[in-house]
């Protein structure tokens, strides 16, 4: 009888223990709800969820770009990258006007798409996804259209867009329209709104608007700006660069939950903005003498978006380590904040898909675009 009141008072015990181990884990996370709007706090370090594979380890495991003897194997520009359920990627590139098509091993299997203005055709290629469906969505910027074809790239539909603003859109499976758009309304005056239109482009919501003023003969760097992407269920997800609030917006349009993280913005001393420089020299080039180069007191607080199909989030932070590697904050579908990693800030993650991450390379050391992806290994 006392072995046996001694073996339940350990179960106990260790329930408690496990308990009081999740608790303290989380205990910097809190939940506030406000109506039917959730909101989540994170605290300023991720937190490991107990049970849960929360660490992670990038494991590199393909290049694409940079045999240039293969034929059509390599790239004048790239614009995006998308990936299919099987793994398959389809690159944009804007200069040959060309989508190609490369199998999970990195063999091209197939190209489509060709320059023109008529059915089918693409003119200034912007973007690419894959609907859940397999059909190919591209937007074309100069058309203002987007171009639908079906998985081998035949040309299905169309969906014009000319009567929105210039700004960047996405188009969800439902036909709703998400734009970042930026008018000018007054002479000495801007603003940028993020706004979901249907499908026959009437505007329904305007999740965000700022208008901010411009000043004559000043180049404004890192002028506020919105970053977004959309589940393959047609969750909307976005951030306000500034900001971070992570917000998340169900498929009939309405914002359902927050996630904000603490963070201490990284200041723009006089050392970073000579760093600044002498990293944007090239694309400053020819900037004639009178105008004025003007940065903001902080980095933004984040400089990209992305959701995998497993709904987890990922921030593009404006933090980066000694090395200058840029970090990204890893959340789940709760808004918990359980990890982080870092790329070089050349790698610009476009897709996370069967936990495999592309990155996009505008210029590899050979001179050209590459594709690289990583394997996610997600440890205890």
């Amino acid at each position: 009888m006392r072995k046996k009141l001694f073996l339940l008072g350990g179960i106990i015990l260790g329930l408690w223990m496990s308990q009081l181990f999740l608790a303290s884990s989380l205990s910097d996370q809190k939940i506030d709800k406000q109506g039917e709007l959730i909101v989540v706090h994170n605290p300023e370090k991720p937190q490991p969820i107990n049970g849960w594979k929360t660490r992670v380890r990038l494991l590199e495991e393909l290049v694409i770009g940079l045999n240039q003897d293969q034929t059509d194997g390599w790239f004048a520009s790239l614009n995006d990258i998308a990936v299919d359920k099987a793994g398959h990627i389809y690159t944009l590139d804007p200069k040959d006007v060309k989508i190609r098509v490369f199998d999970a091993q990195g063999e091209l299997i197939r190209t489509f798409g060709r320059r023109g203005q008529g059915p089918g055709e693409l003119q200034g290629p912007g973007s690419i996804r894959i609907w859940p469906n397999g059909q190919i969505v591209i937007f074309d910027v100069l058309l203002q259209r987007f171009n639908i074809f079906d998985k081998k790239g035949n040309f299905q539909r169309s969906i014009k867009a000319e009567r929105l603003p210039i700004g960047v859109v996405k188009l969800d499976s439902r036909g709703n329209i998400y734009q970042a758009q930026i008018t000018r309304e007054a002479p000495q005056s801007e603003t940028i709104r993020l706004v979901r239109y249907d499908s026959s482009l009437n505007q329904k919501v305007i999740y965000h608007t700022q208008t901010r003023k411009i000043e004559r003969r000043v180049l404004s760097l890192y002028s506020p700006g919105y970053y977004f992407d959309l589940s393959d269920d047609d969750y909307f997800f976005w951030i306000f660069s500034p900001q971070y609030v992570v917000h998340i917006v169900d498929p009939q349009g309405k914002i359902i939950k927050k996630i904000i993280r603490q963070y201490k913005p990284r200041p723009i001393d006089r050392r970073e903005k000579t760093k600044l420089m002498k990293k944007w020299a090239f694309r400053l080039k020819g900037l004639p003498p009178s105008v004025k180069i003007k940065f903001p007191d902080f980095y933004p607080a984040a400089s990209g978006l992305l959701v995998d199909d497993a709904k987890r989030i990922y921030i593009r932070t404006g933090e980066e380590e000694k090395d200058g590697r840029i970090y990204y904050d890893v959340f789940d579908f709760e808004g918990r904040y359980f990890t982080r990693f870092s790329l070089p800030p050349e790698e610009e993650v476009k897709a996370v898909k069967n936990d495999c991450l592309y990155c996009l390379i505008k210029e590899g050391e050979s001179g050209w675009p590459l594709v690289k992806r990583y394997r996610l290994d997600w440890k205890l």
